[in-house]
């Protein structure tokens, strides 16, 4: 029986095909790499005598737009991932002035038309964030923050005034992401 089992290696010692197991799988690797290589350069040969068919003017238009596209492509990707990840916080700021102008008590204190005053602070918190090595350093997070588990949240406190006769109000938001799909 060529089937050996040993307690000192973790993995199978024996022998296949008159070969050891070790040579067995490096071989294996070494013509798969081969393969992948020989595909490769198959399917770029085919492709430059698919083009050759064409004039250098089609080909430099090809270029173009598919450079063109590719740019396209990743820029759309980069904003997608942004706003899927990040809480624009003049959005929030924009749109909770425009919720609090619907409100008839705000309306009837500070006015149809409140000014912004001075005072605007915002924080967020959660998601991933770099510089990390000074976050590991500083010891003041805990493993979820420094991973990005924590939902992203952002408080803003700014204050709203009636120019007319001073009156002011201070206003509060709350905002955090909902956790659908893949971010």
């Amino acid at each position: 029986n060529d089937a050996m089992y040993d307690k000192q290696h973790t993995r199978y010692t024996g022998k296949l095909f008159r070969m050891s197991t070790d040579d067995l799988a490096f071989y294996g690797k070494l013509a798969l790499a081969g393969l992948a290589v020989f595909g490769a350069l198959y399917y770029v040969a085919k492709g430059y005598s698919w083009l050759t068919h064409f004039s250098m003017a089609t080909i430099a238009r090809f270029g173009f737009l598919s450079g063109f596209g590719t740019c396209a492509l990743l820029y759309s990707s980069a904003i997608l991932i942004q706003r899927k990840l990040y809480i624009n916080a003049n959005a929030v700021y924009n749109q909770s002035i425009a919720m609090i102008l619907k409100h008839p008590t705000v309306a009837e204190l500070l006015g149809q038309h409140p000014r912004t005053g001075e005072f605007r602070a915002y924080c967020a918190t959660g998601g991933f964030k770099l510089p990390l090595l000074r976050r590991i350093r500083s010891g003041s997070y805990e493993l979820g923050d420094l991973l990005g588990l924590k939902p992203r949240r952002l408080q803003m406190m700014f204050v709203l005034k009636n120019p007319i006769n001073g009156k002011e109000g201070l206003v509060t938001c709350d905002v955090w992401k909902e956790k659908t799909g893949a971010f």
